[in-house]
């Protein structure tokens, strides 16, 4: 194989892996930061609901503030602490299960083939004391985003290989010449 050819290769296929690489972390990075947000939205929400929960004196009152705070096409389950349902609130009507996420802050679930964020929160309500709150909101936007973006830059990344291989030839020019002229002169 000739010096051109090995140049033009090497150099070709090192720039194709770090860009790979590059938008690899791209989409892990994309991906982290929506679940983040969202995470972030359905927090703010379960904040909001404490705060309006532990002013009241009675539950009397307490389906109409729930239903407020009702994630968007989601539920909310409120169980006391022994695992009793005390209230269960569901914007759609489809069947969902009741789900309670690990010890972690959220969790990503898929229900039906859309992955579903499940959070817990600890709520004071009123005549019984602390009980649990579960949070659980479906996220096909972040499925589907993170669906384009794979198309997008896999699209890139098959286009930018063409520049990349010409930019390579203009390298094995610049290299080779001098080398080409140097073994003439021998």
């Amino acid at each position: 194989m000739k010096l051109n050819t090995k140049v033009n290769l090497f150099t070709t296929l090192v720039a194709s892996i770090i860009l790979a690489f590059s938008f690899v972390a791209v989409y892990f990075l994309y991906k982290s930061l929506a679940v983040e947000t969202e995470f972030d939205q359905l927090q703010s929400r379960a904040d909001d609901l404490a705060k309006a929960v532990s002013s009241l004196e009675t539950a009397a009152g307490v389906d109409t503030l729930i239903r407020t705070y009702l994630p968007t096409d989601g539920y909310l389950v409120v169980q006391d602490l022994s695992g009793s349902t005390i209230i269960r609130m569901q914007a759609t009507s489809a069947p969902l299960p009741t789900l309670k996420p690990s010890d972690d802050n959220y969790e990503i679930v898929p229900i039906n083939n859309v992955d579903h964020l499940i959070m817990q929160y600890p709520l004071l309500w009123p005549n019984v004391g602390v009980v649990h709150a579960n949070f659980v909101q479906p996220i096909p936007h972040i499925a589907n985003n993170l669906q384009l973006l794979r198309l997008i830059l896999i699209t890139l990344m098959i286009v930018s290989i063409i520049p990349l291989y010409f930019a390579s030839n203009v390298l094995v020019r610049i290299i080779v010449r001098p080398i080409t002229s140097l073994t003439k002169l021998m």
